[in-house]
């Protein structure tokens, strides 16, 4: 049995958490993410304007909800289902380049992801915690006003990793974020990093690093992103085409 509607964000259809945000020209409810991110209400399809309101907030912390996974028998308030929902082991899984390659694969588990993604992306998996990435015609290609995506996999430390790359030329930044497919437990012992460098000149480096997220959500690329601005690698150039390293470190 699906929650009331009054539970769950219109926009990403997950539980709500404290305080969520409240159209000012329809009055429906999205949560606090959603209402950052999002242009046009989806209730009411006007141009966002969306405030903050805490007149759910104890009803959300209170009223226990089931799992809507479905073999799943947890149940718990709002905020610790919409956490729990991101890592339930019934969740099923789907393969992350369903998007730009059209796969169709579903599963039920992280080793069967990983299998698969061995099996029929090899050309997409990185055998190694660091590799060297090339990004041709940089250069020429700001200003376009697209987004260029890339999506891999790193196999390192006996672990798997999924990596999201987007070179944004309408913000003008490189949106880069990797995850981890293992144990929750053991995601804080990884990080990584972006190297931009002179190949000339071994000291003249500019190094990026952020923490290794969970793997949790099916949309997982798109939020929490390690952001570069353009300007700040430009001069790492050579010619039009731009040259770098991400590794994985574990700590």
């Amino acid at each position: 049995m699906e929650p009331s509607p009054i539970f769950v964000c219109l926009q990403c259809k997950k539980y709500l958490c404290s305080s969520p945000r409240r159209c000012y020209w329809c009055g429906q409810d999205v949560c606090s993410a959603c209402g950052a991110s999002v242009r046009v209400c989806p209730g009411c399809l006007t141009g966002a304007f969306f405030i903050e309101t805490h007149d759910k907030d104890e009803l959300l912390a209170s009223v226990r909800l089931p799992c809507r996974r479905q073999g799943c028998f947890y149940s718990s308030t709002c905020p610790r289902l919409r956490r729990h929902e991101e890592e339930c082991p019934h969740r099923v899984k789907l393969c992350p380049l369903r998007r730009r390659l059209g796969c169709p694969w579903q599963g039920e588990s992280k080793n069967q992801l990983v299998r698969h993604c061995q099996r029929d992306h090899p050309e997409r998996v990185i055998s190694a915690n660091c590799h060297m990435f090339q990004c041709f015609k940089f250069k020429e290609r700001m200003g376009s006003g697209v987004k260029d995506h890339y999506y891999c996999f790193f196999d390192a430390f006996n672990e798997f990793f999924h990596v999201y790359q987007c070179f944004d030329y309408v913000e003008s930044l490189i949106k880069l974020k990797v995850c981890f497919n293992g144990d929750r437990r053991r995601t804080n012992k990884f990080t990584f990093e972006i190297c931009f460098a002179d190949p000339f000149v071994d000291e003249d480096r500019l190094v990026f690093q952020a923490a290794c997220q969970l793997v949790k959500d099916q949309e997982f690329y798109y939020v929490d992103f390690l952001k570069v601005p353009f300007s700040a690698f430009l001069r790492y150039c050579i010619g039009t085409h731009l040259f770098y390293k991400i590794t994985i470190n574990f700590a």
